[in-house]
């Protein structure tokens, strides 16, 4: 925001200036929906990831020696200003949680399936996509010499050696990089990031449990998976004409043109195009565009039934799965905005560990089946504008130039915070006394109402608040053992709905079983806010991957599905 200053602002979010009604204020009111990353530097975004030098920036780095590549931020709390109008859909991101082999094995197979090369067993827990050394458990994957307290890591990381061609550094750690998001508070040209004051006011539909009551725009959204690789997950696509591949894109394994073509990317950047994806889905679901969906996804967040936590048992008529590990606060230099640098951080250990360097491969394969390619080769590599249809414009770059200040108004720190009694100089940025911003169960600025699931968000976009009902498989995935599984099928009751019947009689109440497969319900008439167990007989050979079961209870006109994911043991 800051700078964009009051005419940048106003060219996408509209008014104070004359006569300018905004791209994403005019895309808003013609029905097309927009959908913006929120940036890759975390909760500062005005600070680019190597900090350098443009004349005219208010806030450089400290250290600007582009060979050292461990920049922490200096400009504070911030948000992108083409994020942060209420005409658009703020996309931030997450990671996937599962930084340890134990985690691994619990969520991905030893093996990729024959056919489709898929590997993972089901929902994976979600974490803030943040790529820094606040993020202990990522310094934990790289540092042998790992601390549990962010500060002293990286200061650790600060001092070591840069990168060379083919090693790269824990100092990269220290850059800003991660999921965007905060509060707007510069749109109107100050002069000063401290002086930023104004903002976009809070819209109407921004409502709801952990909402801020700042009077302000605040983002992200909603947030969609951002791995880039540095956390071992990341997006994969093919690229045919890639240089040293031949022949047509192939998942199969031995063919010529097996995997030079699969690239990697990651970052919001891919986040805002996956969400534009969706909005696509819910289009064409809807029969017509359903412009700018804030307001219905903030009521449907609004409903208890419509939320699940990340890391706790899903069911399946979840839409939204709040992420509650986590933060998008990044590393900063003392002495700078909203920097506080804390005198009980844990002593640096002694030995060769502290500085530990870490060798990034092109490609590295682990057992669980997952590859990973170093995000040496693809990290940020998608920025780009792109229009998807004529009702979804999203688009996804690194938002520097729109960035938004942070200050005392916008519950930052003002000036650098904490005299630093271990002498270290390196910080982390906070904001009301905490980190900025931790992930927490409902709203967030750190992954807003949190990630979604696709299927729900498309069959449950019509759910009525007066009279309606969803369906709601816990567990959300049965695995059969001995040739049976089980999981119960709730009928929420919402509104008016009160104890009306839902029908499972119905042949297809149970469609998508593999060969050979069959299931009964305990009770096929169950009353709203009841019961009924699902039972599934399979095979008792053992499966690939897991296959989606699609559940449908009836009610006179109205018909609900949930999904359950079967995997055969």
């Amino acid at each position: 925001e800051f700078f964009l200053g009051n005419a940048g602002n106003a060219l996408y979010g509209g008014a104070p200036v004359k006569d300018v009604t905004g791209e994403w204020a005019q895309a808003a009111a013609e029905g097309i929906t927009v959908v913006v990353s929120t940036g890759d530097n975390g909760s500062t975004a005005c600070d680019s990831p190597f900090n350098t030098p443009t004349s005219g920036v208010p806030c450089v780095a400290p250290n600007q020696n582009p060979t050292q590549y461990n920049d922490p931020a200096v400009c504070g709390l911030a948000v992108s200003g083409i994020a942060s109008t209420p005409f658009n859909v703020a996309v931030g991101g997450t990671d996937f949680n599962d930084g340890t082999v134990s985690d691994a094995n619990n969520f991905w197979n030893s093996s990729n399936s024959s056919s489709t090369q898929a590997s993972v067993k089901g929902y994976i827990p979600e974490i803030v996509y943040n790529d820094s050394c606040v993020n202990v458990p990522l310094d934990a994957l790289y540092d042998p010499s790992v601390t549990q307290d962010a500060q002293t890591n990286c200061n650790n990381y600060a001092a070591a050696p840069p990168p060379t061609a083919t090693l790269g550094s824990l100092s990269e750690l220290v850059l800003p990089y991660g999921a965007g998001g905060g509060v707007s508070n510069c749109t109107l040209g100050e002069a000063t990031l401290s002086a930023c004051s104004s903002g976009y006011a809070k819209p109407t539909w921004q409502m709801g449990s952990g909402v801020p009551n700042d009077g302000k725009r605040d983002i992200p959204d909603i947030s969609v998976f951002a791995g880039d690789g540095t956390f071992q997950n990341f997006y994969l696509y093919c690229q045919q004409d890639t240089p040293g591949a031949t022949g047509a894109c192939s998942l199969a394994a031995g063919s010529s043109s097996s995997f030079p073509n699969i690239q990697g990317v990651g970052g919001t950047s891919v986040s805002a195009e996956a969400f534009a994806g969706m909005v696509a889905l819910l289009n064409q679901a809807q029969g017509s565009a359903v412009g700018l969906p804030n307001q219905q996804l903030y009521a449907l967040a609004g409903q208890s039934w419509a939320n699940c936590q990340s890391s706790g048992t899903l069911n399946s008529g979840c839409i939204f799965y709040q992420v509650t590990s986590g933060s998008n606060a990044m590393p900063c230099g003392k002495g700078t905005p909203d920097c506080v640098v804390s005198s009980s951080a844990v002593p640096p250990p002694v030995g060769p560990g502290v500085v530990n360097e870490w060798r990034l491969p092109a490609v590295l394969f682990l057992g669980f089946g997952l590859s990973l390619i170093s995000f040496w080769l693809f990290r940020r590599a998608s920025r780009r504008w792109a229009v998807v249809s004529a009702s979804v414009v999203f688009l996804a770059f690194l938002a520097i130039a729109g960035c938004g200040g942070g200050s005392s108004d916008n519950g930052g720190g003002g000036g650098g915070g904490g005299g630093g009694g271990s002498g270290d100089t390196i910080g982390i940025v906070e904001a009301n006394g905490s980190l900025g911003y931790n992930a927490t169960a409902g709203y967030n600025m750190a992954t807003g109402l949190g990630s979604l699931n696709v299927y729900n968000l498309v069959t449950e976009w019509n759910v009525s608040a007066t009279s309606d009902f969803v369906l709601s498989a816990t567990p959300a995935a049965v695995t059969t053992s001995g040739g049976t599984g089980a999981t119960t099928i709730t009928v929420v009751s919402i509104g008016s709905f009160g104890s009306t019947t839902v029908d499972f009689s119905n042949s297809s109440a149970c469609a998508g079983l593999p060969s050979g497969a069959s299931c009964s319900f305990s009770q096929t008439a169950v009353p709203g806010g009841q019961t009924t167990v699902l039972t599934i007989t399979a095979p008792t050979s053992p499966g690939t991957q897991p296959v989606p079961i699609t559940v449908t209870g009836t009610t006179g006109s109205e018909t609900r599905t949930t999904t359950v994911m079967l995997t055969v043991q």
